[in-house]
């Protein structure tokens, strides 16, 4: 009976690995035939310059954590529908405001002196913080944290606009940001557009195939639509039909016309004034994934333009694919599949490559470390978003700090740069409208306490340091502790927060009370 038994049982495992074979065959099967399919439409397909071809837009981006906000959006459309206005996206504050856009205004609480060395980073979205909801955690803010962290008195600092170009970018520190920041040295990332001509914006964006069978699929299956179009987008760009797309739009190949532009209005300028006022020069490559065809071609060419000029040229393409080609970094190298600016490991990579070689070739002007660790100690929120909560800070304290804001009323419309825009929240990836509150620096918390006129309705979250990976994932996570009366929560463990995110079922002024556990 026993044997029976053992023989029944084995042709139902035989039986259920049989099953599962048919399974797997089976999606391979309709994998292949989807794939013959896209292939056929794509031979299909007009050039990308005739009617059969729409404009890529981070409009419809869906992001997990990070994602484009209405007021980038905003900023962006009405930046590129005149490039040269640049005054009406400054922050109010900001030196110069009619000579570049400024964006380090963000406030911090480290202690400068006159022996601060002064570095100024120029750059286009990739430095702006495109899709970035956390400011604090840009490539040139973790750098001046792991410099001063050595013990080295620096101040990092950043200009940077959507789509400039690297003679916009020179223009803004020739026109006053050289002076206005005291520069000792000059950081500008280059990223793919910066050698092209000024003034490529939404115009230059470059276009995307449209493919018959997606347009269904669009409406009842959005993302993953998206998906596949990113899988199309990655197929298509480097191939003979379809390269020109992106060559001739933002991600631009150093070619035999476009190098001489670029040598006459960047490379030989910047070079003669790094000499002329003897301040350091350093170009460094950004890049935003690790496929070795793109690599090669986009960012080669810029050694021997830059040999022999006195400029500092850093090409960390091979770095960055050895170290990020592993899967556990994948998702956080750029925003996601369909906004290819850089994600938190991109950021973190860059702020290391960066502050390594600074430390090996620019020991003299970085001057001797202190051996103690100057970064604040101080507790602060300095970052949000939405960005017109009209955050206010009470008090700050290497214990604590308390903050006030205003709980957005998504009912009411409300104008940015005097054009109406939508009331919102940020959603993803909690599914319902937050907002969200970033510290200056990790903080290891062991209280939140929320009041305010939304009475009992709040909940909360936060983000932390990826204690593996070495940065912020952007990882949500609920607030485990149950709430006290009025609105506590308690923590025992030992994690460095990066931000709390507050949901409040109604608007209105709320205030926000953390307090941080003392180091030992």
């Amino acid at each position: 009976m026993k044997k029976k038994d053992s023989h029944s049982q084995r042709k139902l495992r035989l039986l259920a690995v049989r099953n599962l074979l048919i399974v797997l065959v089976s999606l391979c099967a309709l994998m292949g035939v989807a794939e013959l399919v896209l292939n056929l439409q794509l031979l299909s397909a007009g050039d990308a310059d005739n009617e059969n071809a729409v404009l890529m837009s981070y409009e419809k981006t869906p992001v997990p954590a990070l994602l484009t906000t209405e007021e980038n959006y905003v900023y962006a459309k009405q930046f590129f529908s005149n490039p040269d206005d640049y005054d009406r996206f400054v922050e109010e504050e900001a030196p110069s405001a009619l000579r570049y856009p400024y964006i380090d205004n963000l406030k911090t609480t480290a202690d400068y002196d006159d022996d601060t060395v002064n570095i100024l980073v120029l750059g286009d979205s990739f430095t702006w913080g495109e899709a970035s909801l956390n400011r604090n955690e840009l490539f040139w803010r973790q750098m001046e944290r792991m410099l001063r962290a050595q013990g080295y008195n620096v101040r990092v600092s950043a200009v940077a606009a959507e789509g400039a170009t690297g003679y916009e970018e020179l223009h803004w520190l020739v026109d006053g940001a050289a002076e206005d920041f005291s520069a000792d040295l000059v950081i500008f990332g280059y990223v793919f557009n910066d050698a092209m001509r000024p003034g490529n914006g939404f115009g230059a964006m470059p276009q995307r195939l449209v493919i018959p069978s997606l347009t269904w699929l669009e409406k009842t299956l959005p993302r993953f639509a998206q998906k596949v179009y990113a899988y199309v987008d990655a197929k298509t760009l480097y191939t003979k039909k379809y390269g020109d797309r992106y060559k001739d739009s933002y991600i631009s190949v150093l070619d035999d016309d476009l190098t001489p532009y670029y040598r006459e209005h960047f490379v030989e300028p910047l070079a003669a004034y790094s000499k002329e006022r003897d301040l350091p020069a350093v170009v460094v490559t950004l890049p935003n994934e690790t496929n070795s065809l793109l690599l090669e071609e986009l960012y080669r060419p810029l050694e021997d333009i830059f040999e022999g000029t006195g400029i500092g040229y850093y090409n960390s393409c091979e770095a960055f694919k050895k170290q990020y080609g592993a899967n556990q970094h994948k998702k956080n190298i750029t925003v996601n599949a369909m906004n290819v600016h850089p994600g938190s490991a991109a950021h973190r990579f860059y702020a290391e490559y960066i502050c390594d070689f600074l430390l090996r070739d620019y020991a003299d002007v970085l001057g001797q470390p202190s051996g103690t660790d100057l970064n604040s100690r101080i507790v602060s929120v300095n970052d949000r978003m939405p960005g017109d909560i009209d955050l206010r800070t009470v008090s700050e304290s290497e214990t604590g700090s308390v903050c006030t804001f205003v709980y957005p009323d998504v009912a009411v419309p409300r104008y940015m740069y005097e054009v109406e825009i939508a009331p919102y929240c940020l959603r993803n990836p909690i599914k319902e409208g937050y907002i969200k509150l970033s510290f200056e620096n990790p903080v290891n918390l062991s209280e939140v306490r929320i009041e305010g006129e939304t009475g009992q309705q709040v909940s909360l979250w936060y983000t932390t340091v990826n204690e593996k990976l070495g940065y912020d994932d952007n990882t949500v996570t609920p607030w485990e502790a149950t709430p006290e009366a009025p609105f506590v929560w308690r923590s025992e463990k030992e994690e460095q927060v990066t931000s709390l995110c507050i949901h409040a079922e109604r608007p209105g002024l709320l205030t926000v009370a953390v307090t941080g556990k003392v180091e030992a």
